[in-house]
């Protein structure tokens, strides 16, 4: 069904170019529900790899609000948090967060919008003990390093899971020695 694969990968990418309101509702109608939807399967399967069934309670627990985030769609990661009341610090089945996509790809408005909710933990490691800055400052969005840093409680000195820390990679990323 590679219609199917194809718009489950891609769908977001056209959605951000232009969102008129029958699209706006539409998207909002899919990831109210996209835990349970096909589309969430195949597009984190994509993204994520495998993820353990024994690994995870629930699927993937991927929720429209990862997906708005990986893609930045920030109009709908916005409508996705106001009205929902959605755990905006939800792991996956590798542990990112939306924070944590929205940095991986570099989609600075939804970092900026995740980082206004007061109960964002803008330090909240993945699986591997990555961080939004760490995976931010690894694909070389600094400005998406800009702003995690602007915001106060942001470590760049937070220790991995093997003891060290990421500012060397932070401090490469914004074009500086480290």
């Amino acid at each position: 069904m590679p219609f199917l694969e194809y718009s489950s990968l891609h769908w977001g990418r056209h959605a951000k170019i232009e969102l008129s309101h029958h699209a706006k509702s539409l998207t909002l109608d899919l990831l109210s529900r996209y835990e349970n939807h096909i589309s969430s399967t195949l597009l984190f399967d994509k993204i994520r790899g495998y993820c353990s069934f024994w690994d995870t309670p629930s699927r993937y627990l991927c929720t429209g609000l990862h997906c708005a985030s990986y893609f930045g769609i920030d109009k709908i990661a916005a409508a996705l948090i106001e009205p929902q009341g959605c755990n905006i610090n939800q792991g996956d089945c590798k542990g990112s967060t939306p924070l944590i996509l929205a940095a991986q790809q570099g989609n600075q408005g939804a970092v900026m919008l995740l980082l206004t909710q007061d109960d964002i933990d803008p330090n909240k490691p993945d699986n591997d003990s990555e961080t939004p800055l760490r995976w931010a400052s690894l694909y070389g969005h600094a400005g998406v390093v800009r702003v995690l840093l602007a915001r106060d409680h942001v470590n760049p000195d937070k220790p991995d899971k093997y003891g060290g820390t990421h500012r060397s990679v932070v401090l490469v990323s914004m074009g500086m020695r480290a």
